[in-house]
């Protein structure tokens, strides 16, 4: 259970990370970053159109679903809002409403493992190779500006 508590966690702070405007600093996932980082990578791997289209339409694909789930979750904080105003709070309620948040993470979870598979299957051996260096890299603390050294 604590376990669940803490990916629903994660992935709301994902979320938050995804969608905050351009002046908060830091690597953009939003909606004009989506599509530099999408012809980053396909630089990088140096993907066909066809290679293209399969993460293009996995991103499109995943952001709807995370769009859902945000508004799901939207939806359940007004929900427990107004259940809070009330004098008697119902926990089966409660319940009801992280459970609709949860159904929503879950087939965010599934969409995104078919996503994968779908990706992995499409790309050679090379290009999967790149790919696992670029996600596994950790571009806050690669980058060094123009002041910092290395040390």
């Amino acid at each position: 259970m604590l376990g669940l508590l803490f990916g629903t966690a994660c992935l709301f702070g994902f979320f938050y990370v995804w969608r905050r405007p351009h002046g908060a600093g830091g690597f953009r996932f939003g909606r004009g970053g989506r599509h530099r980082m999408l012809s980053f990578v396909s630089r990088r791997l140096d993907a066909t159109p066809a290679q293209e289209k399969v993460m293009r339409d996995a991103v499109q694909d995943l952001r709807s679903r995370a769009d859902a789930v945000w508004a799901e979750a939207s939806s359940a904080r007004s929900a427990l809002a107004e259940a809070f105003r009330s004098p008697d709070l119902d926990p089966e309620f409660v319940v009801a409403e992280l459970r609709r948040v949860d159904d929503g993470l879950e087939e965010l979870r599934r969409t995104l493992a078919g996503r994968v598979a779908e990706l992995h299957a499409v790309l050679d051996q090379d290009q999967r190779q790149s790919l696992a260096d670029l996600l596994g890299r950790d571009f806050r603390r690669s980058w060094r500006g123009p002041y910092r050294t290395a040390g």
